[in-house]
């Protein structure tokens, strides 16, 4: 067994894994001269590489960065500012889409429990007798939107007189008061 991995069969084993299935991740997967091992090893190698070429070019940027941020303590306070306000705008569309979420769920229980309720009227009354409720219940709702527009368009037409009245009298009003000064 290879000791870097030796803690891998140990966890395996302690979950329970068969002793064949062990043996056979320890032949094909976790022994050195798999090619699964050859390639990683491969992989840590080429970005160990590319990590040393890097150094030299990033380092000195880095270094100006971190210089120019010393100097400068004003950069520092504003993208402090910046992601205190990119978080906060996170949170917000979190609460957003939760809330959104749990209405959307509420209105579609609402939606089923309204269509099961006329499904449970339909079954225990009937078809016919359902219908007829539903007409009476239409032409209830249909008097009652007929009252409300009734009523609104009175209270339009009161208040459109009123200003129709005042813009008349305010105007003779105000002439009096400057011509009784």
């Amino acid at each position: 067994m290879a000791d870097e991995n030796h803690w891998v069969l140990d966890l395996l084993e302690g979950v329970g894994l068969p002793e064949s299935t062990i043996q056979l991740l320890q032949d094909n997967v976790l022994h050195p001269e798999t090619p699964f091992q050859i390639f990683g090893r491969s992989v840590w190698q080429r970005t160990q590489q590319a990590f040393q070429m890097a150094v030299p070019v990033v380092q000195p940027m880095v270094n100006r960065a971190l210089a120019a941020l010393n100097d400068s303590p004003d950069i520092v306070i504003v993208g402090a500012v910046l992601v205190f306000i990119v978080a906060a705008l996170q949170f917000l569309f979190w609460v957003q889409r939760v809330v959104l979420f749990w209405t959307r769920m509420t209105m579609r229980l609402i939606f089923y429990a309204v269509l099961a309720g006329a499904l449970a009227v339909v079954w225990q009354r009937g078809p016919e007798a359902a219908i007829r409720d539903i007409v009476i219940f239409v032409s209830k709702i249909a008097g009652y939107a007929t009252l409300l527009k009734n009523f609104w368009l009175s209270e339009y037409e009161r208040y459109d007189a009123q200003t129709k009245n005042g813009r008349g009298m305010g105007a003779a009003a105000g002439m009096s008061r400057r011509g009784g000064r």
